[in-house]
């Protein structure tokens, strides 16, 4: 049985091969189709092409950076390669809508997927890329990185309403086996948001939830402040130009910014959670 399956995973990887993969090059991306169909092909080349200057303008607004940028490589595999054959690792188990940024080797790579639209796996990641790009690599809290990702890219992707209304999480079905998409979940507050650890806390099985919480975080701090003076507007270029990285730092500098005490940040947080998440 193990011999049959090696084989299957050989003649699979000899016929990738063969099929060489498909490159569009933009002026800031390399985009690699692999194993994917002509529609996801012509989908992918649309979907970069709309995204990229809207990304680009949006990430330098927020960072308030110039720089030069270098090209960016995105990995597209097709939907009709095995998750289990993938040659990178994905975020998200079961198969499920998935996409990862390489810092190490500047890379991106997503899964064309029924569960999540392509345009927004795409914009995530690419977020990710040009934010990261712009401030040299600067180490922001998890939360602060991946909810501008999942803000930016629901905003950019056209998505109805920036955020889901709905927080995802991920609960055991009758089965045991298939995860519910979509379900209450209590409101993490902005300081177990920002002591994110991926190896400890609820976070460690209910990573959707992490996401969606950290973008709601994002859009809420648009409430504080006017027109480009916002928090959120503010936020990755203070932190990187006062070089604050660690969670209960940005934490202290985010009741300066908002001009409010803890307990009211957190209130005001908690009411604007429950008024976005229909439960």
């Amino acid at each position: 049985m193990a011999v049959v399956s090696k084989a299957r995973r050989l003649l699979y990887w000899l016929g990738a091969l063969v099929r060489r993969p498909i490159v569009l090059r933009r002026s800031y991306t390399e985009v690699w189709a692999i194993g994917c169909t002509s529609q996801e092909i012509a989908e992918i080349d649309s979907v970069d092409r709309q995204l990229l200057g809207a990304i680009e303008v949006l990430a330098r607004r927020l960072t308030a950076s110039r720089l030069p940028m270098s090209r960016v490589k995105v990995l597209c595999y097709g939907s009709r390669i095995p998750v289990e054959q993938l040659q990178v690792p994905f975020a998200l188990p079961d198969g499920q809508a998935a996409g990862l940024w390489s810092h190490e080797q500047r890379t991106a790579a997503v899964r064309v997927s029924a569960e999540v639209p392509l345009r927004r796996a795409l914009a995530h990641e690419l977020c990710h890329a040009m934010i990261e790009t712009l401030t040299g690599g600067f180490a922001y809290p998890p939360a602060i990185a991946e909810g501008y990702a999942e803000f930016m890219a629901a905003l950019l992707s056209g998505s109805e309403g920036v955020l889901p209304r709905r927080v995802p999480r991920r609960v055991p079905s009758p089965g045991g086996t298939r995860p519910t998409a979509f379900a209450c979940t209590r409101c993490y507050s902005i300081a177990e948001l920002l002591d994110h650890d991926e190896r400890a806390g609820p976070w460690v099985a209910d990573a959707e939830a992490f996401l969606a919480h950290s973008a709601y975080l994002i859009e809420y701090l648009g409430r504080f402040g006017k027109g480009p003076d916002t928090v959120r507007e503010r936020m990755l270029r203070d932190l990187h130009t006062l070089d604050i990285r660690d969670g209960h730092a940005v934490y202290n500098w985010l009741t300066g910014a908002c001009r409010c005490g803890a307990a009211e940040l957190e209130q005001g947080y908690t009411a604007f959670h429950r008024h976005q998440v229909a439960c």
